[in-house]
């Protein structure tokens, strides 16, 4: 098995035809929320409260702060989770890590996990990540509506 050296940095930006695909099966029909919690280069959406708009919101974060840490605060796999809970429709692209606790505790039982076919080519590397990735939706949909349950 071949070494994958890291990279020197986690602001990689999301495909286009990626984008467009989300946008066509999550977005409202205006789109996505032209707020963008975490912007290349920056964090400041992880301190935030999101504007509750009505729009979903796209994020593709850096991999190095997806999980809560005592010493760098919330994550953004919580912090996702969290603008779920107070009304706003969050969708995230991000490595398919199912082992780890942020999966479990804050994805599992909370949004609806779509795994991606292949690997996905970041910012203009031209190369496939070296790792499989997840979209996530919250909230979680139930698979059966009101009227099925009965």
């Amino acid at each position: 098995m071949a070494y994958i050296t890291p990279s020197k940095t986690d602001d990689w930006s999301t495909p286009p035809e990626l984008r467009a695909r989300l946008e066509r099966e999550h977005a409202h029909p205006y789109g996505f929320s032209f707020f963008d919690p975490c912007p290349i280069g920056g964090t400041g959406g992880l301190q935030a409260l999101w504007p509750l708009d009505g729009l979903p919101v796209f994020v593709n974060p850096p991999y190095s702060r997806l999980k809560t840490t005592k010493k760098h605060g919330i994550g953004w796999v919580e912090k996702c989770r969290r603008e779920a809970e107070r009304g706003r429709k969050v969708v995230a692209l991000l490595p398919a890590r199912t082992d780890t606790t942020w999966f479990h505790e804050h994805i599992l039982p909370h949004a609806s996990v779509h795994f991606l076919r292949g690997r996905v080519c970041f910012g203009s590397s031209g190369k496939p990540a070296p790792f499989p990735s997840i979209v996530c939706v919250w909230p979680k949909k139930n698979p059966l509506s009101d009227k099925e349950k009965k």
